[in-house]
């Protein structure tokens, strides 16, 4: 079953980015890269440094519209406390690349509530290559190789060190952290609750946020889009994994995709279940950023 799965998703990824129209789009005010018209212009009066959510922001050249929205992106980011717990898959429907469950330590980390928004990818990349067009839509069609460029395009407007979560991150914050209940999916055993899927979807993405968050206040962490780690993807990692903060294989020709996404099963959308696609593979793929 998994490897009908994999061949879908191998042809979902190659497909290209096509263009749509959206008529939630605003007139006359705001575009998708974020800034209002008219606002075209570096604020050089502002202040260079600035702390938001307990982060020191030394601010690159950046207009002001674009600033508020990563103002916003940088107060979304949530602090996960480090702990202990179980990493893999051990239900009825788990597959081998998500066993054997095993015991994963982690230092604390921070992760944002929401998949990455076109709004906030445009301010930061002046582009949107995304199938379905929204503000606030998650932004998808985008490769592992552009997510690092939007991360190193964040630092020069920022100077934080955004970052993917490694694997292990995802699938703790997407548990709950130290508050998890135990759920299937992130945040309920009923996807319907919290996530998008091939069952409820429409077959089409959605705004982020608009499902109940998981235990630690994060949204859309199944279902949506699928997100990409930092991690090498290899089938039988967890048989080599080690305990403390783990980051994945050394190498690889895949990267880790998670969460499963509008387009899969509700199976696919489960916390433990693992993906993986080739860094420049595109299609129902976007991101979530890490700290």
């Amino acid at each position: 079953m998994k490897r009908v799965l994999l061949l879908i998703m191998a042809v979902m990824l190659s497909l290209p980015a096509l263009s749509q129209q959206d008529s939630d789009l605003p007139e006359d005010e705001e575009s998708l890269f974020g800034y209002m018209v008219g606002d075209v212009k570096p604020d050089k009066k502002k202040v260079k440094v600035e702390i938001v959510n307990g982060f020191t922001v030394k601010w690159g050249t950046i207009i002001p519209s674009k600033r508020r929205v990563l103002r916003k992106l940088i107060n979304n980011m949530v602090f996960v406390d480090g702990g202990t717990f179980q990493m893999g898959g051990a239900d009825s429907v788990a597959f081998d690349d998500e066993q054997p469950v095993h015991s994963v330590t982690l230092s604390s980390y921070c992760i944002n509530k929401y998949e990455v928004t076109q709004k906030e990818w445009g301010v930061v990349m002046d582009s949107n290559s995304s199938y379905f067009k929204g503000l606030n839509l998650p932004v998808e069609a985008i490769t592992y190789d552009e997510c690092n460029r939007f991360v190193q395009r964040l630092y020069e407007l920022t100077g934080l060190n955004f970052r993917l979560p490694t694997e292990a991150e995802w699938e703790f914050a997407a548990r709950g952290g130290n508050l998890s209940q135990g759920y299937k999916y992130s945040g309920s055993n009923n996807i319907d609750e919290v996530g998008w899927c091939g069952d409820n979807s429409e077959e089409r993405s959605h705004k982020v946020g608009e499902k109940m968050p998981n235990e630690l206040g994060l949204y859309d962490m199944s279902g949506n889009v699928y997100e990409w780690c930092g991690d090498w993807y290899k089938r039988d990692y967890y048989f080599e994994s080690p305990v403390n903060n783990p980051q994945g294989p050394d190498s690889g020709t895949h990267h880790v995709l998670r969460g499963g996404s509008w387009f899969n099963y509700p199976w696919c959308c489960r916390v433990s279940f693992r993906d993986g696609a080739q860094p420049n593979a595109t299609g129902n793929a976007g991101l979530r950023l890490a700290m």
